[in-house]
């Protein structure tokens, strides 16, 4: 049966199909969460997606007089939770508090993750004071975090918290046995949020902080009298930690039309282990073409068990269809190269961790984890 959802890799439609019959897989957990501002024309696919505060200079193409174009500046603030000057805390990345250096006693961190689930508070841990905590979470890197009984405010943001949310979190790493550690939050609130303020020549258009469409009404440069719809997009993109035959990848997650839709346009490249997972919920036969993206891919069609069915490599332009030869829950793009340089085709496994147990009495604590 021909199904209505149509993958695409530059906005060109190609029919997916889809058996009957089959469990829904369920999405990837989100590893981290990521700001995005996008700039588009209007209605057209994006010119450029920018991760990274500063200011950049878009050059927008002239919708009236082709091979022209006008100068748009975009400068992004960014503002932590605390300065990210305070002495107080170190930056981590969440997979490095594992290793980081406690021989002092406690040790002041602060790191941007999002929430697994809440964790049993009743299993036999202690603070150091030697309090039991009044709350207590996992973060989507699986770092044990514990609230003390005197930070309501945390615990209450902490628990309003669903699974993915992004948050940022400083605190004290401390050691809860030879095998285990924890932080004992002291602040936590929303990841470092941005301040967009876009100019054009010395005016100021537009200035925004909360995610959402920013569209920008502009004077042509070339045509006076003439009008230039631009559209601003400040996201939040969701990041999955997969395990590809062995080796480590971190993925952008597709996993709505829209965002299948757009897919890798506007990007310049992709980093050597970055990637964009395609999730489809039922098992199906998209097809794949390239039309607007700019550099080449390697894309490999993943089963719901993990196994690859088939690898492609598609070219900017090439619009031969990649489809696999039956039903997958997984697409997995990644720079051209990347899957034939380490070894892996149809038959290599991809480990994609399963969403976090509904019931919190399910995931032990580290002291209760089998030895």
């Amino acid at each position: 049966m021909r199904a209505a959802l149509a993958v695409i890799i530059g906005l060109l439609p190609v029919a997916a199909w889809r058996p009957r019959g089959e469990e829904p897989v369920r999405r990837p957990p989100i590893h981290r969460v990521v700001h995005e501002l996008t700039v588009q024309q209007w209605d057209r696919p994006p010119i450029l997606r920018i991760r990274r505060s500063g200011v950049h200079d878009v050059q927008l193409p002239c919708s009236h007089m082709p091979g022209r174009t006008m100068p748009l500046s975009i400068e992004i603030d960014e503002q932590a939770l605390t300065p990210p000057g305070d002495p107080r805390w170190q930056d981590y990345q969440p997979a490095d508090l594992a290793t980081a250096p406690l021989a002092g006693g406690p040790l002041p961190v602060r790191f941007t993750d999002g929430m697994a689930q809440p964790e049993p508070a009743a299993a036999g841990i202690v603070l150091p004071g030697g309090l039991p905590p009044a709350y207590a979470f996992r973060t989507a890197a699986g770092v044990l975090c514990l609230v003390e009984r005197d930070r309501s405010e945390v615990w209450a943001f902490a628990a309003s918290l669903e699974a993915g949310d992004a948050f940022t979190v400083s605190g004290r790493l401390v050691t809860l046995s030879a095998e285990a550690r924890a932080v004992v939050v002291e602040r936590m609130g929303p990841p470092p949020q941005w301040t967009v303020t876009a100019r054009l020549g010395d005016r100021e258009v537009a200035r925004f902080s909360e995610p959402g469409d920013y569209p920008l009404d502009l004077p042509c440069a070339h045509r006076p009298g003439r009008r230039e719809r631009v559209l601003l997009r400040l996201t939040d993109v969701r990041r999955v930690a997969l395990t590809v035959q062995g080796h480590a990848v971190d993925a952008e997650l597709a996993d709505t039309p829209q965002m299948r839709s757009w897919g890798l346009q506007g990007r310049r490249g992709l980093g050597p282990d970055e990637g964009m997972l395609f999730y489809f919920p039922e098992a199906e036969r998209p097809g794949f073409v390239m039309k607007t993206v700019s550099f080449p891919l390697s894309i490999a069609f993943i089963r719901g068990d993990g196994l690859i069915v088939h690898v492609a490599r598609l070219n900017p332009g090439d619009r031969r269809e990649a489809r696999p030869p039956e039903s997958v829950n997984y697409v997995l793009e990644m720079p051209q190269g990347w899957f034939a340089e380490r070894g892996i085709g149809p038959g290599g496994m991809v480990f994609i961790p399963e969403q976090a147990p509904a019931d919190p009495a399910r995931a032990p604590l580290p002291d209760d984890r089998p030895r």
